[in-house]
């Protein structure tokens, strides 16, 4: 091979090398992850503690361990969890813990580590915090049995549990579990809360999340062409623009395109504000008497679909 050819060879590969990358996480066996708080050694009354570290570079996520005593005189794990975030809130028992963070990507873990210890002393409920579990804040679905969870709190005999609808108390009950689950009587947006309570004391209401329970969804009305029309190949190939109406409670419109005579399909995303879009942007190619049948379904985040009618029209 002549030096050109070589060169052009050695410069391609350099290229793919380059642009592979961006692919190919970083191994992070030799990489440590800092710690921010809490401090090595605290001794603390708070049940609940927020873990905090700085971001690893390459890392996608972080296993978060802790164990009672000691990491290296048979651990029992309190916790052994994998988070995309650098803080995570956890409630712990009163004892003596031992944690550490590694940083977590495709190629595996980071294997060195700081040991933080941390020593959780008894206390009133009074001081304490109920840490709400899930569902997240401002969760939304088509079905109304939500399950509630939360944290369990050292020292706490019963949890009350209170839920609203438009500041009107929906439930307001008392029971030993750290779940409930709580059937909506109808569609609407609902705050829950809960607090820990003992023969003593009790804590503070914990933050206020809501969930959002819809199970309604309009549906778009397709407008042009018409069903059952002729539109002309020149048209289909420029100026030809499917049209429909806005729909105001949907996220997304999925756009069903078929190709009758081969069977050939073709789909779409178009948020929920769009109203048309010109068939020759859809890259479907046709001919002569083509049969091409359409239509949308609307989708919501709470997981509601509905579909449009079908409509066809003919090239010709």
């Amino acid at each position: 091979m002549t030096n050109k050819t070589w060169y052009l060879i050695i410069s391609t590969l350099a290229l793919l090398c380059w642009g592979c990358s961006d692919f190919i996480e970083k191994p992070l066996k030799d990489e440590k992850v800092i710690i921010v708080t809490p401090g090595n050694g605290v001794k603390t009354n708070i049940y609940t503690q927020t873990f905090w570290w700085e971001e690893l570079v390459g890392a996608t996520g972080y296993n978060l361990q802790i164990v009672q005593n000691k990491f290296d005189s048979l651990p029992i794990f309190t916790l052994d969890t994998i988070t995309p975030k650098t803080k995570f809130k956890f409630t712990l028992k009163p004892g003596n813990y031992e944690w550490r963070v590694l940083g977590v990507n495709a190629n595996g873990k980071s294997e060195k580590y700081t040991l933080q210890s941390l020593r959780i002393d008894s206390a009133s409920l009074g001081i304490q915090t109920v840490t709400l579990n899930t569902p997240n804040n401002q969760f939304k679905v088509n079905y109304t049995e939500i399950p509630l969870s939360w944290e369990a709190i050292s020292g706490a005999s019963n949890y009350r549990i209170n839920v609203s609808r438009n500041d009107s108390i929906k439930l307001n009950f008392v029971q030993k579990k750290s779940t409930y689950t709580y059937t909506a009587p109808k569609d609407g947006t609902y705050s829950w809360r809960v607090k820990a309570l003992n023969s003593k004391d009790s804590t503070d209401w914990s933050e206020t999340r809501s969930f959002i329970i819809d199970r309604l969804i309009d549906t778009t009305t397709l407008s042009f062409p018409p069903n059952k029309t002729r539109v002309s190949l020149l048209a289909a190939n420029t100026t030809l623009a499917l049209t429909w109406t806005k729909v105001t409670n949907a996220d997304n419109l999925i756009l069903n395109v078929s190709r009758i005579r081969t069977n050939d399909k073709f789909s779409k995303t178009f948020s929920a504000s769009e109203t048309s879009v010109l068939f020759k942007d859809l890259n479907i190619s046709v001919v002569l008497d083509d049969v091409i049948e359409w239509s949308i379904t609307s989708k919501d985040a709470a997981g509601n679909e509905k579909p449009t009618a079908k409509w066809t029209f003919t090239i010709n």
